[in-house]
């Protein structure tokens, strides 16, 4: 009786692991739309950088490019105010422009490098991620389907003990055993 009492109540109950399922279905929401944000804003970076579009490529790495160039003014600025009058002064403003370039290029092949790195282990990360969570959420599950088969075993053999008792309530030899007793058809009845 105890065990179809307690199978019936284990079912009533639910699932034990439920909450802890819950909370990890919240962080991995939280998780999700948060690094998904974050993916998707890193992958149209590195996708910009790594597109080989120069267009696409000036768009990513403008602040950088805007900075390097912002600095070369500066510099040309600074040598057009003090710098002498002669040949020289055209020549440094060349050199000055031919820096910039280089430092641009120089900027563009780092971050491709960077950028292919980058991209490989976000994915690698991700990959990893989404199968740890398909494990983990099946390995819940599986928990909570023995745990479910358990309770319902715990009402079956309940069930049989209530049977068992009904067919042999005072303990009669014979009667509860399976076999149908013995009626004597010789008997006689009064009325």
């Amino acid at each position: 009786m105890g065990s179809l009492i307690s199978g019936i109540a284990g079912l009533i109950e639910g699932d034990p692991t439920q909450k802890q399922q819950n909370e990890l279905g919240d962080l991995g929401l939280y998780g999700s739309k948060t690094g998904e944000g974050a993916v998707n804003a890193a992958q149209g970076y590195y996708g910009g950088i790594l597109s080989g579009d120069p267009a696409q490529i000036a768009e990513t790495l403008a602040p950088e490019i805007k900075a390097n160039q912002d600095q070369a003014q500066q510099e040309e600025n600074k040598l057009a105010q003090f710098g002498t009058r002669s040949g020289g002064t055209t020549s440094a403003a060349a050199g000055i422009d031919s820096a910039s370039r280089a430092n641009i290029i120089n900027l563009i092949g780092q971050t491709q490098a960077n950028a292919a790195g980058a991209e490989a282990g976000l994915g690698t990360t991700l990959l990893s991620q989404g199968a740890t969570d398909i494990n983990n959420q099946a390995a819940l599950a599986e928990k909570a389907r023995q745990q479910q088969l358990s309770e319902i075993g715990g009402v079956a053999t309940g069930a049989g003990q209530i049977v068992s008792d009904l067919f042999n309530p005072t303990g009669v030899p014979g009667v509860g055993t399976g076999s149908t007793p013995s009626i004597d058809e010789s008997a006689e009845w009064t009325y």
